[in-house]
């Protein structure tokens, strides 16, 4: 099957028992310009006290965009069912967030030079104005 860049070839697929639950486990090939990128594996887990699937996706990363695989259900001939996305540009939203995080805290980072809690006359006099003897022009 193939998406966008991307041509992905299904490997296999891997059920395990354990006392509490069914794992199912896809592996996938991923190619982009006739080169092995990835091997995602996504799962499916049927936990026997909480009898809804849980499925966990398979990420491949690049900055220029995130292809996501979700393995959907399997039939008992050989039939897997995925969903495939790829989402432009979301290794960026993560490294514009933690770019604007890191400008906050030096921004917003005390420090040792500044003086807190300036009045407004101590705010003047400091940037070469003079101390207001009569206080606020009331307008009359």
């Amino acid at each position: 099957m193939s998406i966008q860049d991307y041509s992905l070839t299904y490997e296999s697929l891997s059920l395990r028992t354990a006392p509490t639950r069914l794992l199912a486990s896809a592996t996938l090939s991923v190619y982009s310009a006739r080169k092995l990128v990835a091997e995602p594996t996504p799962q499916r887990r049927l936990h026997r006290s909480y009898q809804h699937p849980v499925s966990e996706l398979a990420i491949h990363p690049p900055l220029k965009e995130d292809l996501y695989v979700l393995l959907g259900d399997w039939g008992e001939d050989g039939t897997d069912i995925f969903e495939i996305m790829v989402n432009p540009l979301i290794s960026w939203i993560w490294i514009s967030g933690s770019t604007l995080l890191l400008g906050s805290v030096i921004v917003l980072w005390p420090s040792g030079r500044q003086k807190a809690g300036y009045s407004r006359d101590e705010a003047n006099i400091a940037h070469g104005g003079e101390k207001d003897e009569d206080g606020p022009d009331e307008g009359g």
